[in-house]
């Protein structure tokens, strides 16, 4: 069961650190062992310049460390999870380590705007652990308003070709396919984290943050390593945004009989080998299933639907689909580069 170090116990432990300590000027803050969450906001905004994190941490989340003082991070074993602006804007943090090959999901803007990264005198960059599948957008990024030519040597250990440039934003990126999966022994049972509200919204909408969460939850909910990421999207949703599911290591998604749109590129560049339409969906946007590799078969429900448009582009291994008789339109894009 997890245990969460709450934002109350974050600021009872910085007042009595005030009150105590000989040396104001230099914050030394440890968690005790045990705890396996650093909860949502927890030193946020707050006058922390080190945490000592306990080797029983598993999960980091949203917000939990945003503008604060910190000077370096070195992660415990455990640690599977860093939420979406965990580390934003800590100016002062120039070292991020990570101890071992378990960390898997890296949220968007988690060190977004941290502009000490790398400390230019010192020989520390940053390594993507092997076993990581997900970096969020914008998770190593400076401000827009940054405008000196740095690069952080940011290397990924399970694909050395790719490259950020932390100075500008960049797309998430997914990592599943050369993510190197932890033995059985490592996995931890862990709660589902709570949805960070300032993504909220109309429930009818189903977002990339809604995706996002969905992709936590399997992490942190799984019992084997090697399960399949399945995205079960509830009852309720209408429409699904455009990029929700882009470039994310989905394996399976089972759509809801109430949804009746389907943004564009929702689903493209994903793991999924098969895609059921249910009846009520009126429109799917372009590319809205494009470049996946892995697609085999489509089966459309609907008879509501009268255009397809490049919602297949690049997908090779299309081998079957079921076109329902209301499709009056398909225009030549959409099945581009569907040699089979």
């Amino acid at each position: 069961m997890a245990k969460v170090f709450t934002q109350d116990m974050a600021k009872r432990m910085v007042a009595h650190q005030i009150k105590t300590s000989y040396n104001s000027g230099y914050q030394v803050f440890m968690i005790p062992e045990g705890f396996t969450t650093i909860g949502k906001s927890a030193f946020e905004n707050m006058y922390t310049d080190n945490v000592i994190f306990p080797a029983s941490l598993e999960v980091i989340e949203d917000n939990a460390f945003k503008n604060c003082c910190l000077r370096e991070v070195r992660f415990p074993e455990q640690v599977r999870y860093i939420g979406n602006s965990a580390f934003e804007d800590c100016a002062y943090l120039y070292n991020v380590e990570f101890e071992y090959d378990l960390i898997e999901y890296i949220g968007d803007r988690a060190f977004y705007n941290c502009i000490s990264l790398p400390d230019p005198d010192s020989i520390y960059n940053i390594e993507i652990p092997r076993s990581v599948k997900y970096i969020g957008r914008d998770a190593f990024a400076r401000s827009e308003h940054f405008d000196e030519d740095e690069h952080l040597d940011l290397t990924i250990l399970s694909n050395p070709d790719i490259r950020i440039d932390n100075c500008y934003s960049h797309e998430p990126i997914g990592l599943s396919a050369y993510a190197t999966k932890p033995t059985a022994e490592h996995v931890a049972e862990l709660n589902v984290i709570s949805a960070n509200e300032q993504y909220g919204g109309d429930r009818y909408v189903f977002t990339g943050y809604n995706a996002k969460e969905l992709y936590a939850d399997y992490i942190l909910d799984r019992k084997d390593p090697y399960e399949d990421f399945i995205a079960k999207i509830p009852e309720g949703f209408t429409y699904i945004c455009d990029n929700a599911f882009q470039h994310m290591p989905v394996d399976e998604v089972i759509l809801p009989n109430s949804l009746q749109a389907i943004g564009e590129d929702s689903f493209s560049s994903t793991n999924i080998s098969e895609i059921v339409i249910p009846p009520n969906v009126e429109r799917i946007d372009r590319f809205a299933f494009a470049r996946n590799e892995f697609l085999e078969k489509v089966t459309i429900k609907s008879d509501k639907i009268s255009k397809m448009d490049a919602w297949f582009d690049d997908c090779p291994s299309l081998e079957s689909i079921t076109v329902p008789p209301c499709i009056r339109e398909i225009t030549s894009y959409t099945f581009d580069n569907c040699i089979n």
